[in-house]
């Protein structure tokens, strides 16, 4: 009862989450092969039709396979910035009639051969034409349909670069007889010919396979014998993993796995793959490095992505490197950018010491926010004023005071959550105290921080005994001695080995 029920929640999460995937639409063709209508279906990410050339991910809708799933999964993993490229997930309707293989000898029957011919020469073509993939195909199969890989894998190596085999079922047996007396057979396991040996050791291939902990043992054991066997390959060129998932069985082996399969199979795109940010590194040279090896393993480019290009912004910018900074920039879409990574390039620029650059992209930021008309707070505009305050008027207060201001005024302006950004009257109130400007404003802002802070998360807010001392630091730059010993006593009552507050102190003796 446990586990159907189990089954059962496994199989509605997975059709209510199809709500959220990326778009469908459902194809067919007459395969000349199969003297047969075959449907499929192909779900292309959001705003694909600005991409060129994406990957392909194909799977025999059998067993847990289920399109929609792997796409809203893509979706996420784009949403939330993993280093995973837009993808296109192709799900053909077949049985295992169709299909064709057979779990005892590892081959094809007659139709199976056809149908491996309408996967080669009808569908993959077609899908290929009409929405214009990159030649990088990744094969996914759960239980059967993984097994089914397996007799790609060493017939037809040129199909796939990648595979993703969930839950293998084991080959060389015959399923036909009982439980008790079945036997393998003396079909080797998965044996390559020379050429496909070849094959593999010329072109990047990557197999993922994985087996949940609460699988049947033979499964498990099925799936490392098939990865033991890939270790006479060169593993610079076939790249191969075993998996063994917490909390996996064979029912819930793709929602469970899904997210290590895909950031193996996209491992070479990974920006970070390889790299180790130290002074010693050449930005731009690293940026090209990694664009050529996307475009040479995975025929796609990432230069339009700004978080892919990320490491390398950053490290161009520790290295002060304004012309690795400007020519990485200058591969990027930057009109395409949100407004929180031109805030990053402001940030970034200001880091490897362009001013103006980054003065630009604060305005850029400033006068895309001003345009929208909100009427809720927009954080990135709050950011721009304050880092053109803080960043590039820094040491001239009457310049910064003016975007401090404006600041101010967006703590009357409540975000989504209906919440007020009272930190601002921290920020304003510590600039006024650190320049000794405006100060008696600033000490107002800092009380009336410290008035709304008690109705706050404790947190994530500034600690009170840093608000104390600046507080203190204000009245006593007031020449205040009595409040300024008030609060500085407070700040050391909240914390006592707070080095500034035991200073001051000194002073007001």
């Amino acid at each position: 009862m446990y586990k159907k029920c189990i089954f059962l929640l496994v199989i509605f999460s997975i059709r209510s989450i199809s709500a959220f995937s990326q778009k469908e639409v459902q194809e067919k063709l007459f395969s000349s092969n199969l003297q047969d209508t075959v449907h499929y279906n192909v779900f292309l990410p959001l705003n694909s039709e600005a991409e060129n050339g994406m990957p392909t991910i194909y799977a025999i809708k059998y067993g847990m396979i289920e399109g929609s799933y792997i796409a809203a999964q893509l979706r996420y993993f784009q949403d939330a910035n993993y280093p995973i490229p837009k993808t296109i997930v192709v799900t053909i309707r077949a049985d295992m009639d169709r299909t064709g293989f057979s779990y005892r000898t590892g081959g094809l029957t007659n139709t199976g051969s056809k149908f491996i011919a309408c996967l080669k020469e009808e569908i993959i073509p077609a899908v290929e034409k009409k929405y214009h993939t990159a030649k990088f195909r990744t094969y996914l199969g759960h239980s059967y349909s993984a097994s089914y890989a397996t007799y790609m894998m060493q017939h037809e190596p040129e199909l796939f670069r990648g595979y993703i085999l969930l839950a293998t079922e084991q080959v060389g047996v015959d399923y036909s007889l009982q439980t008790s007396s079945r036997e393998k057979t003396s079909q080797p396991l998965f044996q390559l010919n020379k050429d496909d040996t070849n094959f593999y050791n010329s072109t990047t291939t990557f197999c993922y396979a994985a087996t949940g902990v609460y699988d049947e043992n033979r499964r498990k054991n099925y799936a490392q014998e098939l990865i033991r066997n890939f270790n006479s390959l060169d593993s610079s060129h076939f790249i191969s993993t075993y998996d063994s998932i917490p909390g996996g069985n064979h029912t819930n082996i793709l929602t469970t796995a899904i997210q290590p399969a895909l950031e193996f199979i996209y491992k070479l795109y990974d920006p970070a793959y390889g790299y180790e940010q130290g002074n010693e590194h050449n930005a731009w040279d690293l940026f090209a490095k990694a664009k050529k090896r996307t475009m040479e393993v995975y025929g796609i480019s990432a230069s339009k992505n700004f978080n892919w290009s990320r490491p390398f912004l950053q490290q161009a910018a520790t290295n002060k490197d304004t012309s690795a900074l400007t020519k990485i920039f200058s591969d990027l879409n930057t009109d395409s950018l949100k407004d929180y990574q031109l805030l990053r390039a402001a940030t970034l620029y200001f880091n490897a010491g362009e001013k103006n650059s980054a003065k630009r992209y604060y305005e850029q930021v400033i006068s895309r926010a001003l345009a929208r008309k909100s009427q809720q707070y927009d954080a990135s505009l709050d950011g721009a004023y304050q880092g053109i305050a803080l960043n590039i008027y820094a040491g001239e207060p009457e310049l910064a005071w003016g975007y401090l201001q404006k600041s101010i005024d967006m703590v009357y302006v409540p975000d989504k959550f209906g919440a007020n950004n009272i930190d601002n009257y921290f920020i304003v109130g510590e600039f006024a105290v650190n320049n000794n400007y405006n100060v008696e404003t600033g000490l107002g802002y800092l009380l009336k921080y410290l008035q709304l802070r008690q109705n706050v998360n404790d947190a994530i807010h500034n600690p009170y005994y840093r608000v104390y001392y600046k507080i203190a630091e204000g009245y006593h730059l007031l020449k205040k001695r009595d409040k300024a010993r008030e609060y500085v006593q407070r700040s050391l009552a909240s914390r006592n080995d707070f080095q500034p507050a035991k200073d001051l102190m000194i002073k007001l003796k």
